[in-house]
Parts: structure tokens; sequence; C-alpha cells
């Protein structure tokens, strides 16, 4: 019986027979640790953040020879055609990767809030495989379970709404300096992203990292337009991961009382992301 549940739990914390002044005491201790719980939380944050920024901070800026433009032109995406490398990419020669246990090459993309402050690192892992680079292949866990693990968040990308700035397309210029009815689109992935820039050179196009940071990313009241640039999966996990960041983003733009379309865009049935498509894989 739930009311009787509630009066063994006050007689249980002896809340019926403490004194009022003594209740207060109590009261002011629990908003003391909770005040002091929410602190250590933000200091953790802002560590994180720290140590993220400085990863990124640590590699090197792009040139036309560097690892991760090489890597991104094996998979169709020649930044000389776009005239401009993203200045968001650098390279690292030495992330450490916590399944292995060792350092490993990287592409190292920052990841910033809406103001341009740096929120996280997106680390991907990267391997000299036949005379080409490529993302970091399978292998085995210590305990013979095979896993991919190629990509990492370091830093607190999910709790800061932060997002890739991949391309800024006809108008440069901060995100949130973005004029009034802008439209923005937003892949999954660097990779998807690049390639949508690539047939699109005056889009503002972002990425998230995740789907789930897809649905926490923070946009100025000036974007009218936010298209989700969606892969066609079959896997019912990432189907429902975009659902819920479409919903959320719905959400988001009603609290803030600003008129937005929430769109997809989609590449052909039979192609499964932008970067099969820019590279002819599939039907």
């Amino acid at each position: 019986d739930i009311a009787q549940g509630f009066a063994h739990a006050r007689r249980y914390l002896n809340l019926d027979t403490m004194d009022p002044k003594a209740l207060e005491r109590q009261r002011e201790r629990a908003a003391r640790a909770a005040q002091r719980a929410k602190r250590e939380a933000a200091d953790e944050q802002e560590k994180k953040r720290r140590d993220a920024e400085g990863l990124w901070l640590s590699g090197s800026p792009l040139t036309p020879s560097s690892p991760p433009v090489r890597y991104l032109l094996g998979r169709g995406i020649d930044l000389r055609e776009l005239g401009k490398l993203p200045g968001a990419i650098r390279f690292h020669h030495a992330v450490w990767h916590d399944h292995l246990k060792r350092k490993l090459p990287a592409m190292v993309t920052k990841c910033q809030t809406l103001d341009g402050r740096h929120a996280a690192t997106h680390v991907t892992y990267l391997d000299l495989r036949g005379g080409g680079w490529r993302k970091l292949g399978d292998y085995a866990l210590p305990e013979g379970e095979t896993k991919r693990r190629q990509k990492i968040i370091r830093g607190p990308a999910y709790s800061l709404g932060a997002h890739i700035q991949l391309w800024k397309g006809a108008v440069p210029g901060k995100l949130c300096d973005m004029p009034e009815g802008s439209a923005v689109e937003c892949s999954e992935g660097i990779e998807d992203g690049l390639s949508y820039a690539m047939a699109n050179r005056g889009a503002r196009v972002l990425a998230a990292g995740t789907l789930g940071i897809i649905g926490e990313l923070r946009l100025p009241p000036t974007v009218s337009r936010f298209n989700i640039l969606a892969q066609n999966d079959a896997d019912p996990e990432p189907i429902a991961a975009l659902e819920d960041a479409i919903r959320k983003q719905q959400l988001r733009a009603k609290a803030e009382g600003i008129v937005r379309t929430i769109g997809q865009r989609r590449p052909p049935v039979g192609i499964k992301d932008w970067n099969d498509w820019l590279r002819g894989a599939g039907a």
C-alpha cells in the first residue's frame, strides 16, 4: 500500500519525530550536498572539455598530403574540388585507443557549441594498409569478441549540443550568425556530410558524430529549415534513433517558439548512405 509505504519511510527517516528546526537543518544539508554535486559535475565536464580541446590542438592542420585528406580521397571525397581544407579537421599521429591499449594515428575533428566554443573532439582512427589510409579495421577484443572500434567522441558533445562545422557554403561566419530564413544540412558522420557538400557547394553542412547528438544539437533561431541527411538503414536501432532525434528537434523548436521545419534527405532506394552515392556504390 503506497500510503503505508510513505508512512513507514517517514518513520524510518525520523521525519515524524523530528522537530521543525532539525528538519530545516536536514533540508539545508541536502541542498548544500545537491549544490556540491552540481559543481563537481560541472568541473568534471569542463575537465573533459579542456582535455578534448587539448587533443585537437595538439594535432596538425590539414595539408594536401595529410593522412585524413588521403583517407577521404579514398572515400571519393576530393577536398581539392571544394577548394578548401576543412579547418575543423586535423591529423594526430598518436591517439590512445582504449580497447587496443596503444596509440594510433587518427583524424581528429572539432565539435563546437553554437557560439564556436570547443566542446569535444571526434576521433576517427586510421590505419595505413595496402599503400593507402583507411579507417581502422576489425580486431579481436581480449575475450575473443570481434567488434569495430573505429570512432569515438572525447568530451561533452552530447550535453553541450555540439556540432561539427564541415562546410559553410554560401554564407560565411559562425552558425550563430546565420541570417533569417537559413537552411542547415546535418549528417551523422563526417564522410556523409562532406559527400553532400561535394555536390552542394552552397549548403551549410554540419555533422553530429552520432544520431543521438543530432537530437541535442543547438541551432540559432534564424534557422528555419533543418534537414537531416539520413541513411537508408534496415536496422531498427538507427531507425528509432533517427525518429527520436527528429522528435527532440521538433520539441526544442516548439519550446523556443521558433517556426522551423525538421526534414529528411535520403539517398535513392538501394543506396545506403551519401558517401556510397558519391562513390557510385549500391543499386
